[in-house]
This record gives C-alpha cells, structure tokens and sequence, in this order.
C-alpha cells in the first residue's frame, strides 16, 4: 500500500534534468513521512529522462520508467522491503522482501 500511494503521488510531476534532485529529495521526504516507511532511496534516471524529453520546454512528466525506488515498510512486526523500478517497459512495483518479529 505504502509502494503504491508514493508512487501514485508522484506520477505526473513535471521533471527535467534541472529539478531531478530536488525532485528525488521530495519522493524521500514525502516517503519518510509516512509513518511505515523505514526508509528510502529514490533515483530518477538520467539517461531514460532525456529520451523521454520530445519537445523544446525541457522537461517530461514523471513515470516509472523513469524511477529507481527502494523503500524499507515496518508495519507491526513485519517490515517489508520494496521497489519501483521497470521490467519490459512497464511500471513494476515489487516485493523483494518480507521478514516477520512474529515467533
């Protein structure tokens, strides 16, 4: 759920090499702020952002093609480990990890 929102929050913004880290910054501030997340690293990828400017104004708006995500979620006794990132062109949100407190 967290994955999704964050990611869902951020999709649209306009982005263009100038705004890239501040952009990344505000993802992972935005992420840390919710109470689950642990942690997070936000990438937004150089080279697939130029490909993806096809006008003059300089920038595209944001998509998952565009994002390398990891995010740490602790819910409880469960902390859960995620990523946003692509596979075949299209947006992939993904489990990597699940590790329960739990006995």
């Amino acid at each position: 759920m967290e994955v999704g929102a964050l990611y869902h929050q951020f999709v649209g913004t306009p982005v263009g090499p100038e705004t890239t880290t501040s952009l990344e910054r505000a993802i992972e501030d935005a992420g840390e702020n919710r109470p689950d997340c642990g942690s997070i690293t936000v990438d937004i990828r150089d080279d697939e952002l130029l490909d993806a400017i096809e006008h003059d104004n300089g920038y595209t708006a944001l998509d998952g093609s565009l994002l390398a995500v990891e995010m740490t979620v602790r819910r409880g006794e469960t902390t859960v480990d995620a990523t946003i990132g692509t596979a075949d062109d299209d947006s992939l949100l993904r489990i990597v990890d699940i590790e329960s407190d739990h006995r």
